[in-house]
């Protein structure tokens, strides 16, 4: 476990995202790294780790999902049979993920990490804001392939592509804690240059400076991405647990079709419920560069 945690800084992409929402999520569980620290695994005990592995098979709620071609009524049962012999369950602890819908404070929050790095990885949190209160899913994967999330979107077809600003710029949404991240590899000269363009095409999509072939491109992606998941077991599985953990109750065709339906209007409203909280930098500290 410590090797895994020492070894995550040596993927700089990956390693600046977990820095960002550190930073950005310090006083909520979600910035902590899934791995950890080398405190906390260091302080792991034969008696503490049985402690925990027996709190698991007590209170963690149990989702099954099977896809196959046998009787369900036969897959429910051997399934009923085989979990029967789990500890007696009084409570199981609910899944659910704390929302903040905006900062905690009104300025932005900097912070920059000095690495051995040639290339400078510019990292941007967001807080997605009022839209996560009635969420529309659908339109919230849209609205992150018309942006960042997608080979058509207005960052890698501006930032990245026109005016040549970063190696790469794309963005990221978790519907489960209402935050959006951009990720992007910049020439040191290049940062805040590219960090005004990010944020002049959030301000686009404010006012609505949204093409046609835009929207249409990312409704397309979208409806894709999620056919493409009818298309193995593990697709589905990855589908229906995180719906689950969403409450929603749609089938990936269900979700598809609404993808469809998106519009520009739903677009503009979430791009303007959307609060920027956090920058982070990994800037070269003038060693030679470890990356991969």
């Amino acid at each position: 476990m410590i090797n895994e945690i020492r070894n995550a800084k040596n993927d700089k992409i990956s390693y600046a995202v977990q820095r960002m929402l550190e930073t950005m999520c310090k006083s909520e569980s979600y910035g902590v790294s899934s791995l950890g620290t080398e405190e906390t695994v260091n302080a792991i005990t034969n008696k503490s780790l049985t402690k925990h592995y027996k709190e698991i098979i007590t209170n963690s709620k149990v989702e099954i999902i099977y896809c196959g071609s046998s009787d369900i009524d036969r897959v429910s049962a051997a399934l009923t049979d085989s979990f029967s012999t789990l500890p007696k369950r009084t409570a199981v602890s609910a899944i659910e993920t704390k929302i903040l819908y905006a900062p905690k404070s009104e300025a932005t929050t900097v912070v920059e990490d000095k690495m051995n790095v040639s290339q400078c990885k510019l990292t941007i949190g967001y807080r997605i804001g009022k839209s996560m209160k009635y969420p529309n899913y659908a339109a919230l994967m849209v609205f992150n392939a018309v942006f960042g999330g997608s080979v058509t979107s207005k960052l890698f077809a501006n930032v990245r592509e026109r005016l040549s600003l970063c190696y790469y710029a794309s963005s990221m949404v978790d519907k489960h804690k209402g935050i959006m991240i951009v990720y992007s590899g910049v020439e040191y000269d290049n940062i805040e240059t590219a960090k005004a363009e990010i944020a002049k095409q959030l301000e686009d999509m404010c006012t609505g400076n949204i093409s046609d072939c835009e929207l249409d491109s990312a409704r397309r992606y979208i409806s894709t991405s999620l056919r493409s998941k009818l298309d193995s077991a593990s697709g589905l599985e990855d589908f229906y647990l995180d719906s689950a953990m969403l409450n929603l109750s749609l089938s990936p065709e269900e979700l598809t079709f609404n993808s469809l339906l998106v519009s520009k209007e739903d677009i503009i409203n979430i791009a303007n419920s959307i609060v920027l909280d956090t920058v982070h930098y990994i800037t070269p500290n003038g060693g030679v560069s470890d990356e991969n």
